[in-house]
Order: structure tokens, then C-alpha cells, then sequence
């Protein structure tokens, strides 16, 4: 198993519970959706798997190894190696261009450089497949909503990551960019094998995963079959 999420509990002051005893395992190369209304936990389940939140309970176990224990600079390590998040909003830093935002996430490896012209070059390819190779150049606040959330999809996949955590992805896109942003989604965990968990409302995006899940009182419900 490449992730295991063992009894995650989770509450805040102001939300009352928001996991309970939560279970969910994934293999390598799954797409797995997770439907629910606002407020269930969808974002903070995606956070304790990014480490971006601990919960109050549980464990957290990435290819055998347990990672809560981990301190801040071992967090932001298995962040950088192993983790790539897109959100809702796309996040972009306004003073730097397309190409420096898409690039960002290679400063902060500890890669060869080698290794980070690799990833340069393949980051290339990718803007060629989405289709933003023509706004490289260009700051955040020049180009789209789509256009945006593509580049977005192109920085958190740099570094090659096993697993990219998508929360809400194509909330603030308009029908036609929120295919175009699925196609991308579903074809990168086909053709690069990364394991794709995204949190959605979109019953469309949801029904293109391969394991669909709801969050309700606490708990994942399957909803595959």
C-alpha cells in the first residue's frame, strides 16, 4: 500500500468534529474522488495527507513509513519530494512570471543540477501539453482562470511528486476549462502514474476517478459501486 490513513480523528473549536476514526488506503497509480458538502473535511483530510495540518488522532503512513512523527523541516521535505497540491485558487506569485512560478518549487529541492535541468526541460513538455507554452513569459494577473489553473497544474507536478493532492481544482472554472482541466487531471495519472486525490463537488470530475468516495459524519463512504 503506498498510503495508509489509520483512525484520523480531527476537530476544531469553532466546527466541533470534522474526522472521525477515519480509514482510507491507496495504492500506487489510484485516482481517488472525495464528494461532500462544504465543511465536511474534505480540505483538512487533504491537508493531513500533505502534512499541511496534523490531526488529533491516528496515523499517517506513507510506503511503510510513519510520517506524523516528523518534525517542521522533515514535513516540508516529504512535501517537496513526495507531495504536489492544486487548489481552488491558484495560489501564483503576482512579481514573478509564468515560467519562474512553474519553476518555483525547484529551489526549494535539494536536487542535482542535473537533475533540476531535467526537471526544467520536462516542466517544458508539460506546458506544451496543456498549452501554455505562449504565456511563459507573462505574470498572473495577464492571463485566464483556466490558463492559471493549468500553470498551477504544471508547478505542482516539477518535481515529479507520487501523490498530487487537488482540492477542488475546477471550483472557479467555467464548464469548458473544467473538462479541459479533467482531461489534464486523469491523463497525468495515466501517463506519469502519480496517484491523484482530489476533493470535489463536480459530480462530473468525481465519476472520472477511479474510486469514488463521500465524507459524511466523519467517515468515508464508498461510492464506487
Amino acid at each position: 500500500m503506498m498510503l495508509i490513513l489509520n483512525k484520523i480523528s480531527k476537530s476544531f473549536l469553532q466546527r466541533g468534529i470534522v474526522l472521525k476514526d477515519l480509514d482510507m488506503t491507496v495504492n500506487e497509480g489510484d485516482s481517488v474522488s472525495i464528494m461532500g458538502p462544504s465543511g465536511s473535511g474534505k480540505t483538512t483530510l487533504l491537508n493531513i495527507i500533505g502534512l499541511l495540518d496534523r490531526p488529533d488522532n491516528g496515523e499517517v503512513i506513507f510506503r511503510g513509513e510513519p510520517v506524523l512523527k516528523y518534525d517542521h523541516d522533515e514535513s516540508a521535505l516529504y512535501r517537496n519530494r513526495n507531495i504536489g497540491f492544486v487548489f481552488q485558487d491558484h495560489l501564483l506569485l503576482p512579481y514573478l512570471t509564468i515560467m519562474e512560478n512553474i519553476l518555483l518549487p525547484l529551489l526549494a529541492s535539494r536536487a542535482t543540477e542535473k537533475d533540476h535541468r531535467l526537471k526544467e526541460d520536462e516542466a517544458r513538455k508539460m506546458m506544451e501539453r496543456t498549452g501554455i507554452t505562449d504565456i511563459a513569459g507573462k505574470y498572473p494577473w495577464q492571463i485566464s482562470g483556466g490558463e492559471a489553473q493549468r500553470a498551477t497544474l504544471v508547478r505542482a507536478l516539477v518535481n515529479k511528486p507520487s501523490i498530487l493532492l487537488a482540492d477542488e481544482p475546477t471550483g472557479s472554472l467555467d464548464r469548458k476549462n473544467s473538462e479541459k482541466l479533467g482531461d489534464l487531471l486523469t491523463g497525468m495519472n495515466k501517463d506519469y502514474g502519480i496517484t491523484l486525490i482530489l476533493a470535489t463537488h463536480s459530480q462530473d470530475l468525481a465519476g472520472r476517478m477511479k474510486i469514488r468516495y463521500s465524507l459524511s459524519e466523519g467517515k468515508l463512504v464508498d461510492g464506487t459501486n
